[in-house]
C-alpha cells in the first residue's frame, strides 16, 4: 500500500519540469530551449526528466500543447446546447479573452502557431507534436462553420474568418509591445471580456464577420 502523500511526492518532478519548461520554451522558443537548462531549473536530473517525457518533444507536448488542448475541449463542450438568440458578442469575447490568457501564458505554442511552416521539417513534426495542434485549430474552424451554417450567416470562406481571429489573438499574446505600442494588457480571463484595449473581434466560433473598433475597457490595465 503507498503510503498517504507518496503519490503526489512520486509526482512532484513532472510538474517542476513542466513549469520549468513552461518559462524556457516562453523565454527562448522551441529551438533555442536545452533540456539541461528545463532540468537545472526545475531542480530534478535530465535522466530523471527523460524518464518522463522521453524526448524534448514530448516535454514541450506537454508544457505548452496539452493546455491548449484542454482549452478547445473546454469550448467545444460549452457550446452544446447554445442557440441562435445567444449574444454573439459576448461569446466571442468570452472565447477570444480565454485564449489570449492561453497565448499569454504560452507563448511559445502562439509563436509556433505564427511561424507553423518553418517546424514541417523539424522534430516538433515528426513526433507528432503539430499534428495534434492543426487537428485541435480545425475541430475550432469546423465549429465555427457548422454553428454559421446553423444561423444561416455563413460567410464564403469562414474558415479563413476563425483562422485570422486565432492569428490575430496569438500575435497580440505573443508581439506584445511590438504589436500595441504603449504596452500588452494584463490577463484578465475572470473578467470574460475581450482583453485587448484595441479591438472586438467577431469572427470566431458563432460570430459573424470581423468588427475592429475602438472598445477599452477600464477593468484592463497595460503593463
Amino acid at each position: 500500500m503507498v503510503r498517504p502523500g507518496l503519490e503526489d511526492r512520486r509526482g512532484e518532478p513532472r510538474r517542476l519540469l513542466v513549469l520549468a519548461a513552461r518559462e524556457v520554451f516562453n523565454a527562448k522558443g522551441y529551438t533555442g530551449a536545452s533540456t539541461r537548462e528545463i532540468s537545472e531549473r526545475a531542480g530534478v536530473s535530465e535522466t530523471l526528466m527523460f524518464r518522463h517525457f522521453k524526448t524534448k518533444a514530448g516535454l514541450f507536448r506537454e508544457a505548452m500543447v496539452a493546455p491548449f488542448v484542454e482549452f478547445v475541449d473546454r469550448f467545444v463542450q460549452s457550446r452544446e446546447g447554445v442557440t441562435a438568440t445567444d449574444d454573439r458578442e459576448e461569446l466571442s469575447k468570452r472565447f477570444i479573452g480565454e485564449l489570449y490568457d492561453l497565448c499569454r501564458a504560452h507563448r511559445a505554442l502562439a509563436a509556433m502557431l505564427l511561424a507553423g511552416d518553418v517546424h514541417t521539417e523539424s522534430e516538433l513534426a515528426a513526433s507528432g507534436v503539430l499534428d495534434e495542434v492543426r487537428d485541435q485549430l480545425e475541430r475550432l474552424v469546423g465549429l465555427g462553420e457548422s454553428e454559421m451554417r446553423f444561423r444561416g450567416s455563413a460567410l464564403p470562406r469562414q474558415d479563413l474568418a476563425t483562422r485570422t481571429t486565432i492569428a490575430l489573438v496569438a500575435g497580440m499574446a505573443t508581439f506584445g509591445t511590438w504589436f500595441f505600442g504603449t504596452g500588452r494588457p494584463a490577463a484578465t480571463s475572470s473578467s470574460r471580456s475581450c482583453p485587448t484595449p484595441c479591438c472586438t473581434a467577431t469572427t470566431v466560433p458563432g460570430a459573424r464577420g470581423c468588427r475592429v473598433a475602438p472598445d477599452v475597457d477600464s477593468q484592463h490595465s497595460l503593463d
